[in-house]
This record gives C-alpha cells, sequence and structure tokens, in this order.
C-alpha cells in the first residue's frame, strides 16, 4: 500500500455570472466546486493505475466533508484527521471579462496536530510500503509539521516521495527521501545558475551523493527525470500544465512495483500530457494513458557517464 500524506488540501469554488458589480445583489449562473491540486491528485493516480493508495491527513469544514466524499466514490481509502476550521479555499468570482479571486489559507498546526498524524503513520505503518507526502508549505506551522513528519518516517527506515509546490526544499536532501518531484525555482542552490546542463549537473551529483532513487523536475512544458545515471527530458507537447502531484502518485506506483527508470519516465510522462485538472472529477482515463505511454518520447541528456553535446534551454 502506498500511504499519501495529506498535510494542506485545498478547495477550489467558482461563481459563475454576468457582469460581476460590487455592493450589490446578483444572481449567480452556475456554482462550481473542485478539489486543488493536492495529494488526492496522486492518489487518484495511483488507484487508476490499479494501486492501493490510504490517504492519511488532515481535513475540515464543507470542504474536508467534500474531499471525503469524492474519495469514497472513487473507492480510495483514507483515514483523516477532522479540524474545526474549514479547509483551504480559493474562491473564483468569473463574470466573462474579468475573474476576481479570493483566497483563505489559514491553515495552521500545533504539537497536537503532530501527535495525531504520528498515531495514524503508526497504525498503517506496518500495511505501508512507500509514503507519499505532499504539501503546498503555505506558512511555518505546515512546514514544521512537514519536517516532524519526515523525521519520524526516517527514524522508522520509512521510504518516502515528497512533492511540494512551494519553498525552498534543499534541506530535504539530507532526510533521505527516496524521490523527490519539484521544480528548479525551489533549489536554492540553483538560483544564480542559468545554464541548463549546469543545473542537471549539479542535481544528478545530489542525488548521486544523496543515494536518492530519482528526482522529477517540472519545468513549463518539459518533465526531467534524474538519477545517477541518466537524465532524460519529456516535452508535453499538448499539456496545459504539468501537474506535479499527479506525476508523484505515478513515480509512486513504479517504484513500488520496482520499475526501471526508462518505463518510470514513460509512465510520468504519460500522465503529464494526459492529466488535466480541469476534467474534475475524472481527470484521465486508464485508456488513454495505455495509449498513449507508448508514444512517449524520452529525450537522453545524460548517460554513459557524459552529457550529450549542446544541450539547449527549453
Amino acid at each position: 500500500m502506498i500511504s499519501t500524506i495529506l498535510l494542506s488540501p485545498e478547495i477550489e469554488k467558482t461563481i459563475l455570472m454576468d457582469d460581476f458589480k460590487k455592493g450589490e445583489i446578483q444572481n449567480i449562473n452556475e456554482y462550481k466546486i473542485k478539489i486543488s491540486s493536492c495529494g488526492i491528485y496522486s492518489a487518484y493516480i495511483i488507484k487508476l493505475l490499479q494501486g492501493e493508495p490510504l490517504v492519511l491527513g488532515f481535513a475540515g469544514g464543507l470542504g474536508g466533508r467534500f474531499i471525503k466524499n469524492y474519495l469514497d466514490k472513487n473507492r480510495v481509502k483514507s483515514s483523516l484527521i477532522y479540524k474545526n476550521n474549514e479547509v483551504k479555499s480559493t474562491f473564483i468570482i468569473d463574470d466573462g471579462n474579468s475573474k476576481t479571486i479570493l483566497r483563505d489559507g489559514n491553515s495552521f498546526f500545533n504539537d497536537k496536530d503532530f501527535k495525531n498524524l504520528k498515531h495514524k503513520l503508526i497504525t498503517n505503518m506496518e500495511k505501508t510500503s512507500l509514503f507519499l507526502a505532499t504539501s503546498s508549505l503555505k506558512n511555518d506551522s505546515e512546514r514544521e509539521l512537514l519536517d516532524s513528519t519526515l523525521e519520524f518516517l526516517a527514524t522508522k527506515h520509512k521510504r518516502y516521495i515528497l512533492s511540494v509546490t512551494d519553498g525552498c526544499i534543499d534541506k530535504y536532501f539530507a532526510k533521505s527521501p527516496t524521490a523527490i518531484v519539484a521544480d528548479f525555482e525551489q533549489f536554492e542552490i540553483l538560483r544564480n545558475i542559468n545554464s541548463l546542463q549546469e543545473k542537471l549537473e549539479i542535481l544528478r551529483e545530489i542525488s548521486k551523493k544523496r543515494q536518492i532513487k530519482m528526482l522529477a523536475i517540472v519545468d513549463g512544458y518539459n518533465l526531467y527525470g534524474i538519477s545517477k545515471n541518466k537524465i532524460v527530458r519529456i516535452t508535453c507537447e499538448n499539456s496545459k500544465k504539468i501537474d506535479r502531484n499527479a506525476v508523484a502518485g505515478a513515480i509512486s506506483i513504479c517504484i513500488k512495483r520496482k520499475y526501471e527508470f526508462e518505463k518510470t519516465m514513460k509512465v510520468a510522462g504519460a500522465i503529464a500530457e494526459k492529466f488535466d485538472s480541469n476534467d474534475f472529477p475524472d481527470f484521465v482515463s486508464r485508456s488513454d494513458i495505455d495509449k498513449y505511454k507508448s508514444k512517449v518520447r524520452l529525450e537522453e541528456l545524460y548517460y554513459d557517464g557524459k552529457f550529450i553535446a549542446g544541450i539547449k534551454n527549453v
């Protein structure tokens, strides 16, 4: 079983209306609600690829019940800790001409929250072969909770994959992750480096030194796979936006099944290309993934101990 640790789920609520006017009573044409990118997306992909996901973590309010209902409908097991406050929410008022966006990101954690989460982890430790820690790292209390969780997993010698959507993640190299899904901007060590080849070489050396099985780097329409011996690039021509949590779900099931690096990247590339969060609640079909997987082109950038000549920033 793969346990997804869900620290900060988020709900997106969209109100469609005509000619929004501040301070007036107006009618709503349509109201939409969806789950924003988080570990739920990862669990969905694991389930789609015939894995056995378990979602652990926090939820609260009406959004939390919406999340639980979605997991139940998709037959994804969960064991959530319910807090009094509402989950993170984004409100979008769309009148066809412009969008007004309101954010409520007040998810704060304390020592009691970590104790409760640790209890969930211990309860499911024996039947979980791989953990997938996901977070948006919106505030210090969330970062502290993630740090404590990863340190606990390390003391138990449990394998985990890390997928975070913002913040500096260099410090997590020392916490022995099995894999990391991120983007170049999240690495402090790369901040003043413009050369793509130099960025890739630095991350390859780190993965080798720290014995990280692989790094998956999202950069625009490109998905880079980095291991100690190989680096490949996949360009997703049709994807509107590569979802890192969906990619993390694909990589976690491949690592659990001990797929070779190239096969793992082909599966991840198919997810990156075909997964579309705008298609919520279904996202993507298994047949779409199976059909496209064989068409994924891996562009080899590093192999046999050297980079290919003339790597270009894309």
